[in-house]
């Protein structure tokens, strides 16, 4: 792979706790690649503190169980061939 001629396609993961007021906090990126075929994010672990003082009230369950799910999705694409190895 040469890095110079690969083109991917990004996505800011925002945190939208109240999609009425159009607050979002980025907490993470997806990159996305066709060839070579890659896909990959990269987020918070765990609720940042940011969003722990902008969202006080906002149960951190609930982000981790969105982290948790974007993981669940890259690894079936991996499983499913989406991700080949270089």
């Amino acid at each position: 792979m040469n890095p110079n001629n690969t083109v991917c396609n990004y996505a800011m993961l925002r945190f939208t706790p109240y999609p009425r007021t159009g607050e979002v906090v980025n907490v993470g990126i997806v990159v996305s690649c066709i060839n070579p075929c890659f896909l990959h994010f990269l987020a918070e672990a765990a609720i940042p503190t940011r969003l722990k003082t902008l969202f006080p009230e906002y149960e951190p369950d609930v982000f981790t169980a969105a982290v948790v799910a974007m993981e669940k999705e890259r690894l079936f694409a991996e499983l499913s061939g989406y991700n080949e190895p270089d």
